[in-house]
């Protein structure tokens, strides 16, 4: 039980990351982000941080604005852009 409540954080935590990084990278700011993704700032900023999860309709619409994919944000790939520009 506690090594799956660990993975789970670290999976948190990684995509809090790459997402923070991205939205960095690609000038994209928090508020644009939720507003596109219809999910309330502070729901993203918790996302950003590490703290709590995101229904995976959702990320992937965060995924796409940001030209990238799910299977990068959480973890399960290292390759970042899937060759479309980002959504302005």
């Amino acid at each position: 039980m506690r090594e799956t409540h660990r993975l789970k954080r670290e999976h948190l935590r990684v995509t809090g990351e790459r997402l923070a990084t991205l939205m960095v990278e690609r000038d994209v700011s928090l508020s644009a982000i939720a507003a596109s993704a219809r999910i309330q700032r502070s729901t993203l900023e918790s996302l950003c941080a590490g703290e709590r999860g995101i229904p995976s309709d959702v990320l992937a619409t965060i995924a796409t604005m940001l030209g990238t994919n799910v299977e990068y944000l959480n973890g399960s790939t290292d390759v970042r852009d899937v060759g479309l520009p980002a959504l302005p």
